[in-house]
């Protein structure tokens, strides 16, 4: 299409995502990273993106969600369908997930031939269920070793057929590197709506873990709360009496919820997640079994609250600072540390000050982001125009 003078006009770059949810940053989960990528693409070129949520969006009431996406509350198949019959399409498909990426795969090759699939790697899910067969004995982790096989054929797949894929660690990046077809980029784990917070030890009081419950019962987060219910947070209070844990997120299965008593509360999800981290003394994130980069305890660090993890929950944080997150994977170490943090002001002070310090050093080196540039990259290889970085 030309304009009056004769200049022919780029039309917008159209993206389809394909995601569980409308991304919501109370959601955990990853979905906070989701809205970074979505916002650093919009940021980068005229881009429009069309959100597909496998798992519906007539519920969907974002909190901190995506601005200026269209999303879709009709099959992928016939939306486009209805996208081809209008003459249109797409230039590029995102799709983040395993299981989103087995089901949407065949409709995007049928529908949209020889347009780019990036994959998003938010998570090696083969490794989550490796880890959680090694805490498992007899029939049930035979279960998990089976499932654990499939799912890495799985991805293994996904890697060897998608276009891009990226992932958030370098770690994980190399072990699908070997499969991948083309290119796979490390997207780092800092979030841009993380903001530190100057609240300081008596404004705050209460010790709060972060988490989403849509994967159900046998989420990292179900198995690390009733852990850390069961064996940590009674070793607390032996040692701090009126200690409160705050646990977020919306519908926590029963599994946690029968942990609810006068010093564990549910909040639910939480609107304003700043406000929040404002009142937290200290965060905690006891995962036993998980993959990628736990984004809650990052999350927690960028905000300025001292935090206290498990090896697997403080896996893969790009850290500069000494001892900057306390790790232990055992229970009475971890009440002890726990118990420290919140009662002893001098040594939270201190804490605080080597998050400080790293936050200072976050912001001097800022991460830079691959979507931009991955995306420019292959729109250019497909002869698809319109989106310069």
């Amino acid at each position: 299409m030309s304009d009056a003078n004769g200049v022919t006009a780029r039309r917008p770059l159209r993206i389809l995502l394909v995601e569980d949810y409308v991304p919501d940053a109370t959601l955990g989960s990853g979905y906070g990273r989701m809205i970074d990528t979505i916002t650093e693409l919009q940021r980068a070129g005229d881009v429009t993106v069309t959100l597909f949520p496998t798992f519906g969006a007539s519920d969907a009431t974002p909190h901190a969600g995506p601005k200026n996406v269209e999303i879709l509350d009709i099959p992928l198949e016939r939306h486009l369908a209805e996208v081809h019959a209008a003459g249109g399409g797409y230039d590029l498909v995102i799709v983040s997930r395993p299981h989103n990426y087995e089901v949407a795969s065949p409709i995007l090759s049928d529908c949209l031939p020889g347009v780019p699939v990036i994959y998003d790697a938010e998570a090696l899910y083969f490794r989550r269920l490796e880890r959680q067969a090694k805490l498992a004995t007899g029939v049930v982790r035979a279960k998990l070793l089976l499932e654990a096989a499939a799912m890495r054929r799985l991805e293994e797949r996904i890697a060897a057929e998608a276009d891009a894929v990226v992932c958030i660690s370098d770690e994980e990046a190399d072990l699908l590197t070997r499969h991948a077809r083309r290119r796979v980029e490390v997207n780092g784990p800092l979030l841009a709506h993380a903001a530190w917070t100057d609240e300081g030890f008596s404004e705050r009081r209460a010790v709060g873990f972060v988490a989403g419950w849509s994967a159900g019962p046998r989420s990292p987060n179900v198995d690390g709360l009733k852990w850390f219910a069961r064996h940590v947070w009674p070793r607390v209070l032996a040692r701090v009496p009126g200690a409160e844990l705050v646990v977020t997120g919306s519908d926590p299965p029963l599994e946690v919820t029968r942990f609810e008593c006068s010093s564990i509360h549910y909040a639910g999800v939480v609107p304003d997640l700043n406000r929040f981290y404002a009142s937290l003394r200290l965060a905690v994130v006891p995962i036993r079994y998980g993959s990628g980069v736990k984004l809650k305890a990052v999350e927690a660090l960028q905000s300025g609250v001292p935090t206290v993890a498990t090896a697997v929950g403080a896996e893969g944080i790009p850290t500069d600072v000494t001892d900057l997150i306390p790790v232990t994977d055992d229970a009475r170490e971890f009440a002890d540390l726990v118990a420290l943090l919140i009662g002893n002001e001098e040594i939270w002070r201190a804490q605080r000050e080597r998050l400080k310090e790293q936050c200072r050093i976050w912001e001097e080196h800022p991460q830079s982001s691959v979507w931009p540039g991955l995306v420019a990259h292959l729109v250019g290889a497909s002869g698809r125009g319109g989106f310069h970085v």
